[in-house]
């Protein structure tokens, strides 16, 4: 109940990109701390399905070392 709210970043899995967005508390709503977005190769993810998980990985590095704005290690994925 009188837990200190923390930083979060929303990691957004998607066919074509992978997107990631920090959000931190400010006061009782959040704001947007930092946004990033790396385009994911072509075929490694279709209909929803990974099918290339190396090439989803290496992505989702790239976008977190491209962008040295995101502070926080809790992430949630969608």
């Amino acid at each position: 109940m009188f837990r200190k709210q923390k930083a979060v970043v929303g990691l957004d899995i998607g066919s074509s990109a992978i997107k990631a967005v920090q959000l931190k508390p400010n006061g009782k709503q959040y704001r947007i701390a930092a946004f990033a977005s790396e385009p994911v190769p072509a075929d490694a993810i279709v209909d929803g399905a990974i099918i290339d998980a190396d090439a989803v990985v290496a992505t989702i590095k790239r976008l977190f070392d491209a962008s040295k704005a995101f502070k926080t290690k809790d992430v949630c994925a969608s």
